[in-house]
């Protein structure tokens, strides 16, 4: 085969194999393909999965598309359905033509928007089956049209998933789905393109290339700069750090729509030297490797795909105890979770500084988190169960 599980000839009943000769067709829609844990983990699904049992096909309805270069490389086509607001009733027709084209079995659709766009679309060019996976917590439910919107294409779904048990309790509360209609598949460790360079090459690179004191203790951040990276409450904890922890250095690789206040945040607060912004990178594992410790300050998060490659890297994580990141990292072993208090970010930026100064002030301990992520990352979090689960749930709905 071509990277997929063995035994995966058994996951597609043969009347399928027959009928369709002998190919599954499985259109995936996502609502971008700007990097971001959904889009990345169903790039790794989708190009592992046999190709001589499944051909998969990807669209994506908004944004700037910057994986469909990755996607695309990997034999994957990338459509574009050109979402130009919620109200845009015509890209119910790109994609129920799109439906129509590829003729798939199976559309398996990924986060809110593509999950309404997706099943109505299927529906109505009469696809077989539809898939949806529900990768986050997303506080757009709380509007009530959205909400009515959102069950009304999980009642389309034939199957849901879910990516942590948090997650599914939240669908279960917020639209009323039965807990015995979900499927947990929680994300698993990506794929490491190559291996990272050695910790002291990379340490001393990247400090030279931010123009980094030689022994700054560096705090790496890798995220979509948007309101539920809680990326504000860090810039506010840098600046509580600032007297205390000279040595700190907080880098923030990602882009997204809060980058322009975030900066001018930094800024206000004196701390523009103390906290800086990489921008989008295609190095991840180096940057990793450069760092003492990671942070992710999120105020929603569905799972953290980043938090297993920081944890593989043998990074200990401050994160936020908060949806499914408790599944991941172990507070007090792997890492120190923050309480988050909704309309309370006062709290949360002095819980958040004073994690990350536990962690500086006692490197040791630090890195015997780190080395304890790595295991739990490698041994909990593999990639065969993913790839496994996926095929058994269209083995289900076919």
């Amino acid at each position: 085969g071509s990277g997929g599980p063995r035994g995966v000839e058994n996951a597609v009943p043969d009347r399928y194999r027959s009928r369709l000769n002998p190919m599954i067709r499985v259109l995936h829609i996502l609502t971008t393909l700007d990097p971001g844990g959904a889009e990345l983990q169903t790039l790794h699904v989708i190009s592992r999965l046999p190709r001589e049992r499944f051909a998969c096909e990807v669209a994506y309805l908004k944004g700037a598309g910057g994986l469909a270069e990755r996607y695309e490389m990997a034999g994957i086509p990338v459509h574009r359905l050109g979402l130009r607001g919620l109200l845009d009733a015509p890209v119910f027709r790109r994609a129920h033509d799109l439906c129509r084209a590829v003729r798939p079995d199976i559309v398996h659709t990924h986060l809110m928007k593509a999950d309404v766009v997706g099943a109505v679309a299927a529906r109505l060019a009469r696809v077989p089956f539809v898939v949806a996976t529900k990768h986050n917590e997303d506080r757009y439910l709380r509007h009530p049209g959205l909400r009515v919107a959102a069950r009304a294409a999980a009642e389309l779904a034939d199957r849901t998933v879910v990516v942590s048990d948090a997650v599914g309790r939240f669908f279960v509360r917020t639209l009323s789905l039965a807990p015995a209609d979900l499927v947990r598949i929680r994300h698993g460790l990506p794929p490491e393109d190559s291996p990272a360079p050695p910790e002291a090459e990379a340490r001393a690179d990247v400090r030279r290339e931010f123009a980094l004191p030689a022994e700054a203790t560096v705090a790496l951040t890798v995220a979509r700069l948007s309101e539920q990276k809680g990326l504000t409450d860090l810039v506010r904890a840098a600046s509580l750090l600032a007297e205390a922890r000279p040595e700190l250095r907080f880098l923030v690789a990602g882009r997204g729509e809060d980058e322009a206040a975030l900066r001018d945040l930094a800024t206000r607060l004196d701390v523009a030297d103390r906290v800086r912004f990489a921008g989008y990178r295609g190095d991840i594992p180096r940057l990793m490797a450069a760092a003492d410790l990671f942070v992710l300050p999120s105020r929603w998060e569905g799972f953290g795909l980043v938090l297993l490659e920081a944890m593989r890297a043998a990074r200990a994580v401050v994160a936020t105890r908060i949806g499914g990141i408790p599944e991941v990292v172990v507070d007090g072993e792997t890492g120190l979770l923050v309480h988050y208090e909704e309309g309370e970010p006062r709290g949360f930026e002095a819980g958040l500084a004073e994690a990350v100064n536990e962690l500086v002030a006692d490197p040791e301990r630090a890195r015997a988190m780190g080395r304890a992520g790595r295991e739990r990352a490698v041994t909990t979090f593999g990639w065969d169960a993913v790839a496994r689960q996926t095929l058994e749930v269209y083995r289900r709905v076919l």
